[in-house]
């Protein structure tokens, strides 16, 4: 329960559900079935994200979903691109 790993689950959810409300939102203005396959995948990442924190709190014991900080940091670097990519696109 190191709190570095924790932190990052958080912001590992919080960011992939972000995107998830982004993509919902652009496919109730444009109505391209392409995001809903970008949500769907957005969905499955905050899904993720909430399994590794209640993971890594230790709330529950799920040790399958209990990551290393590195994983977790690479997770979040990838989020942390899509993110910008769809902002500034």
């Amino acid at each position: 329960m190191d709190p570095l790993d924790i932190a990052l689950a958080a912001i590992l959810a919080g960011l992939s559900f972000l995107l998830l409300l982004q993509m919902l939102i652009a496919y109730s203005r444009v109505r391209n079935s392409k995001l809903i396959l970008l949500a769907t995948g957005f969905a499955l990442f905050f899904v993720e994200g909430l399994l590794v924190l209640i993971a890594q709190t230790g709330a529950v014991s799920l040790p399958a979903f209990a990551m290393s900080t590195e994983v977790l940091f690479l997770n979040l670097l990838v989020l942390v691109f899509l993110y910008a990519g769809t902002v500034k696109g």
